[in-house]
């Protein structure tokens, strides 16, 4: 990511001030992350991250170590998962794509065979479109088992195949992803059982996250208050005299 001088300059004084306290600094950049949802602060860490990313390279005898980051949250509704996305696709200093897996099949989210008169073309899919960038999968439990193999290539290898219509070719998905998704029905976040029982997920494509993050709702009392007490504050309403107590 390129950035100018003066925003280097900025960075540079940031943390200068902030070198004896750098959690503290810390915070303060986590406080712009997605506002409109209360705590959560690992979640929007890691989502923070996922946008910064790291370094792609290549070991000696090993194949090329991909610097994009894949995060998966798992988590009970109204946990705050696709505003957290839809967050990072606002922030991504490139291109971003954001689509759920119930609307996208093997096709849209990797590459579709298209007809264009007597000839043949090819439509690129969410994960090409976000090459170079970041792309958001919200309920990534929606795409069908047999279509879940089509992204592995995708996810790791950052290339798809492929061979349609007469045409092959290898297309570039070097894009970080962040999925969202709910347990499933009969569990929980929190009931111990194996990510792929709760996920409905195979092991190799679970494997393809760096990583997993589970968010269950506490769904207690004093939760639910500092909740509705930070929309409340967001909004410019006065905090109830409970949000004190």
């Amino acid at each position: 990511m390129l950035t100018s001088p003066e925003l280097a300059a900025r960075f540079e004084d940031f943390w200068k001030a902030h070198e004896d306290s750098p959690m503290m600094g810390r915070n303060k950049i986590l406080a712009g992350v997605c506002p409109g949802v209360a705590g959560l602060l690992p979640v929007k860490l890691s989502a923070l991250l996922v946008l910064v990313g790291g370094v792609a390279r290549r070991e000696e005898g090993s194949s090329n170590i991909r610097g994009e980051l894949h995060l998966l949250m798992l988590g009970d509704p109204g946990t705050g998962k696709s505003q957290i996305m839809k967050w990072a696709c606002r922030a991504s200093p490139g291109r971003a794509v954001l689509t759920t897996g119930r609307g996208s099949s093997g096709v849209g989210l990797t590459v579709a065979a298209t007809r264009d008169g007597n000839s043949w073309a090819l439509e690129a899919g969410a994960l090409v479109l976000a090459d170079g960038g970041l792309c958001c999968i919200d309920e990534f439990d929606g795409i069908r088992p047999h279509e879940r193999a089509v992204i592995h290539e995708a996810m790791e290898q950052q290339t798809v195949h492929v061979a349609k219509a007469g045409l092959v070719t290898n297309l570039s998905t070097r894009t970080a992803i962040i999925g969202a998704i709910n347990p499933r029905p009969g569990t929980t976040v929190t009931c111990g059982r194996p990510l792929t029982e709760v996920t409905g997920l195979e092991g190799p494509l679970l494997s393809r996250f760096d990583l997993v993050l589970l968010l269950a709702d506490p769904r207690h009392p004093d939760w639910d208050r500092v909740v509705a007490g930070h929309v409340l504050a967001r909004g410019g309403a006065t905090i109830p005299s409970w949000q004190h107590r």
